[in-house]
């Protein structure tokens, strides 16, 4: 809409296929504070967390509070539109479980876009990025797309009736560019799509997958507990260790607690009435209260001027 020439801030979302694009803006608009805000999760990209790749940034961002130092780096939490969609449906007539998420893929494997930088991986050496050895070998450390996976096959074998999966690639679609990578139908799945809002589906579950995309302690909350809440059903959480800083432990039933699926799909069969709704009840206690503020929209909207506020007047 603007020349760069004329920006007092230029903001990156995540860092671009090509380190070009950076060197460029900061050729274009020399005087301008550049920002990175760094979104997505290592499993995306492992080149967005070493430190040789901001060196072209005044501000970085991100939600790694063990890269921070309140001067270059700040720490913000990924934020949360809070829309409830509680329903009053009784315990006894709710399905079980549900999981709504596409099927993804990451890594070596995973779907390329168009030129060299669009290479799986090795695309954003390409790009001019460094990645470091950790990065090439293990690009998706992490991940838990094959968890999500992994929880529905194992409905599959079981055929209990306890998961039902929405979203898309499930129905056997391609999820790679190699066509050989296996992706067999998944016998769970309850639609490629819904009618309605994703938190009116929810609400007629017991309990909802609400597995990060990425597993770790770098701070990585997203969206996808506080739908759970914003839905009236207890979350089934995994992901970032650090959870319990921010949310009751007895508002959530912990994935990693059983030994394997089979363990956590049975547990999740045989719940009883008062234990649900004890744990719903925590979740809406938190919800209600002050300890959500943090993620909502307003608490990132004053962050981000705080750190603007704060970049402007060193830079003066």
């Amino acid at each position: 809409m603007h020349p760069l020439s004329s920006a007092d801030v230029i903001w990156f979302m995540d860092l671009p296929a090509h380190r070009r694009d950076v060197e460029e803006a900061r050729r274009q608009a020399p005087h301008a504070l550049l920002v990175l805000q760094i979104l997505e999760t290592p499993a995306v990209g492992p080149h967005f967390f070493a430190g040789s790749n901001h060196r072209d940034f005044d501000v970085i961002l991100t939600y790694d509070g063990t890269l921070c130092d309140e001067r270059r780096y700040f720490r913000y939490h990924l934020p949360h539109a809070l829309v409830a969609r509680e329903s009053d449906q009784p315990w006894g007539e709710r399905r079980i479980c549900c999981m709504v998420n596409s099927n993804r893929l990451e890594g070596y494997f995973a779907p390329r876009q168009l030129g060299p930088e669009g290479l799986p991986v090795v695309g954003r050496l390409l790009g001019g990025w460094k990645l470091g050895l950790s990065g090439l070998l293990h690009p998706t450390r992490g991940e838990l797309y094959s968890a999500r996976r992994r929880l529905a096959r194992t409905e599959d074998r079981l055929g209990i009736g306890v998961l039902t999966v929405f979203g898309s690639k499930w129905n056997g679609e391609s999820i790679s560019w190699c066509p050989f990578y296996p992706n067999a139908p998944y016998g769970c799945r309850g639609g490629g799509s819904f009618p309605g809002d994703k938190l009116d589906l929810m609400a007629g579950y017991r309990f909802s997958i609400a597995y990060e995309n990425f597993e770790g302690s770098r701070g990585y909350i997203s969206e996808k507990i506080f739908d759970s809440f914003s839905a009236g059903t207890v979350p089934v959480y995994r992901g970032d260790a650090g959870i319990h800083d921010y949310v009751p432990r007895e508002a959530m039933v912990r994935a990693d607690d059983f030994r394997n699926e089979e363990e956590l799909l049975r547990y999740l069969q045989a719940c009883p009435e008062a234990e649900w709704l004890r744990m719903r009840e925590a979740g809406r206690l938190f919800m209600a209260s002050g300890a959500f503020h943090p993620f909502t929209g307003e608490a990132f909207a004053d962050r981000m001027m705080e750190v603007l506020s704060k970049a402007v007047a060193v830079r003066a």
